[in-house]
């Protein structure tokens, strides 16, 4: 006799509704904290753009003060907007290394051997982000980095002591940021290439090899068509990450040497946290966000004209 407990059923077969209401009960804490952490910081800002405020108790109305001050007086953030875009244009054009790689390891017949090289480009995503930058802070040092010495060790320059100062030059201090992370393989869009690679029918690579397509034609006709999707996914992160981005910047330069690294997200923290002006930087931060949905819609737009085509 089986005594298993039964489930009750109205009189049409369905679950009664608390059934259902339940499963809401489990999720609401989710929803509640995605809701303190993520979306009220956001509406707080949008609100507080309108407000000359300290972060405290001094909070008075000022209209669209903040915005004409960002547009017309602010001529800091102008000099760091071009920064940003270009790290956005570093973000983009360094996505192709990782592209290449996917499709190299893709092809690799010996699946043993593409999981370990697999492996060897994912394990340094568990190294903390703040060890790669004190890296590369040593690496550029100009007495005792690994560049200047290497530049001596080839005859390019007499001695370390008397190589470029990198960092504290205001010629040099962009491209060196924009340098670091050489050979730029991003271990997270290197996994999803590959996974979208590894979607495609294998039926298509094989009728292409028996229409005597090169490798190059079988890459820009077959598969990067085939991982359009992956592509505009790894697009839109890299157009976010480039226009936030102001940590490298905050621990390796401070924005200098001269404001010549300095990026409209170091100008808000700055605003906020050195000087007090939270008002002014959440309208920052709310023409970001702005700069960021704009940018992240003319990308899926033009995807998807592409793709349709």
């Amino acid at each position: 006799m089986d005594n298993a407990p039964r489930e009750r059923t109205s009189g049409d077969g369905r679950m009664p509704w608390y059934y259902g209401a339940r499963l809401y009960v489990y999720i609401l804490p989710t929803f509640v904290f995605i809701g303190i952490f993520a979306y009220y910081p956001s509406v707080s800002a949008i609100y507080h753009s309108f407000f000359n405020w300290n972060g405290s108790n001094i909070k008075d109305y000022v209209g669209l003060a903040n915005f004409r001050r960002i547009f017309l007086n602010d001529r800091d953030l102008l000099v760091a907007s071009w920064h940003m875009l270009l790290f956005v244009s570093a973000n983009l054009v360094l996505q192709i290394p990782s592209i290449l790689l996917a499709v190299v390891l893709y092809h690799l017949r010996n699946k043993r051997v593409q999981y370990w090289f697999r492996m060897v480009f994912v394990i340094p995503m568990v190294v903390p982000g703040m060890v790669g930058m004190l890296l590369w802070m040593f690496i550029y040092n100009p007495q005792v980095g690994l560049l200047n010495r290497a530049l001596a060790g080839l005859g390019i320059i007499p001695s370390p002591f008397d190589g470029p100062t990198w960092l504290a030059d205001t010629r040099l201090a962009m491209p060196s940021l924009m340098f670091m992370g050489f050979p730029y393989i991003n271990p997270i869009a290197l996994l999803i290439y590959l996974a979208g690679l590894e979607r495609i029918p294998r039926d298509l690579n094989d009728s292409a090899l028996i229409d005597g397509a090169s490798a190059w034609q079988r890459l820009v006709r077959v598969e990067l068509p085939m991982i359009l999707g992956q592509v505009k996914l790894m697009l839109i992160l890299g157009i976010i990450g480039g226009v936030q981005d102001y940590g490298r910047v905050l621990i390796m330069t401070g924005g200098g040497p001269s404001d010549a690294t300095t990026v409209p997200g170091l100008i808000m923290y700055n605003t906020a946290f050195r000087y007090a002006q939270m008002g002014y930087a959440s309208a920052i931060g709310v023409v970001m966000f702005l700069v960021i949905l704009g940018l992240t819609v003319l990308n899926m737009r033009y995807f998807r004209t592409h793709e349709a085509s």
